[in-house]
């Protein structure tokens, strides 16, 4: 048996984890928009499952790059260049999602 969600539900699903609130409402909803256009990427198109706890652990959200820096150890240098450095060099790691309000990485 399967149901399946609309963006907006799945949305709603990971802001309202109640074991571990990751996500601010609009980074969980460009999570999941940036999931569905990898579900729909796939040929043969693949359904996709909503998994709270493996996307805790495959991605985590920033306020900005920058905080993104600080945690993994990186310098990208001085102001005004640092924040687009850091986003080439995350960009060339893993899996970027830039939305309004933050910035979400695939663990890498």
């Amino acid at each position: 048996m399967k149901i399946t969600l609309s963006t907006l539900e799945a949305a709603e699903i990971l802001h309202q984890d109640q074991n571990y609130r990751c996500w601010s409402a609009a980074g969980a909803l460009a999570l999941v928009e940036y999931l569905e256009q990898l579900e729909e990427s796939c040929r043969p198109r693949e359904e996709f499952e909503l998994d709270p706890i493996a996307l805790r652990c495959d991605f985590t959200e920033y306020e900005t790059i920058l905080d993104a820096e600080k945690e993994y150890g990186e310098d990208f240098g001085q102001f005004p260049e640092r924040k687009q450095a850091a986003l080439d060099y995350f960009r060339d790691q893993t899996d970027v999602i830039e939305f309004e309000g933050g910035v979400i990485l695939r663990n890498f």
